[in-house]
């Protein structure tokens, strides 16, 4: 996959939309990488297929939540509204508050899967990613403890019995 080639940027937003996506979002290593250079072509593509597109904040080099503030304007200007922060502890949860106070029209998540820390940053929510207890990234086939994959159980039991036996049972949302 490149997304600096214009054909695959058409086909992949085209096989997105009609799986009934509405949105995609692009890994952004910030300004003056190639993620930012190739986002203008990817929202292009993406849009001309009906989607939206959003950006995965990383954490590049002298990233603050005054320079995040600075990335949200400019990319606000390819009509970007939605802001995944990846790492956003490692900026103190004061100024991403400071940063998220003043910002209006747009929505920015924080990668934890502390709530508290999501609140404490004025974050508009919160998602997860790779944030699975450490111990288990050394279970399961083929890993150094070997053994059933330690998520299937738990998986199945919410399928069956709905989240942590509650009888809610996951399913999609559109």
């Amino acid at each position: 996959y490149s997304s600096s080639n214009p054909s695959v940027l058409q086909a992949q937003m085209r096989e997105i939309a009609r799986a009934g996506v509405g949105e995609v979002v692009s890994s952004w290593w910030g300004l003056g990488s190639p993620e930012d250079q190739r986002l203008p072509a990817v929202a292009a593509a993406a849009r001309a297929f009906g989607l939206q597109v959003a950006v995965h904040i990383e954490p590049y080099d002298g990233r603050t939540a005054q320079t995040v503030g600075g990335d949200i304007a400019r990319l606000r200007g390819l009509g970007i509204t939605d802001f995944y922060i990846y790492r956003p502890a490692d900026i103190p949860a004061a100024d991403w508050a400071t940063l998220n106070a003043g910002l209006t029209g747009v929505r920015v998540f924080a990668q934890t899967n502390l709530p508290g820390l999501a609140a404490a940053g004025k974050f508009t929510g919160l998602y997860t990613y790779d944030v699975l207890p450490r111990p288990w990234h050394f279970s399961g086939p083929g890993t150094i403890l070997d053994g059933d994959e330690p998520l299937d159980g738990l998986m199945l039991g919410d399928l069956k019995d709905g989240i942590e036996g509650s009888g809610v049972k996951p399913g999609i949302l559109k």
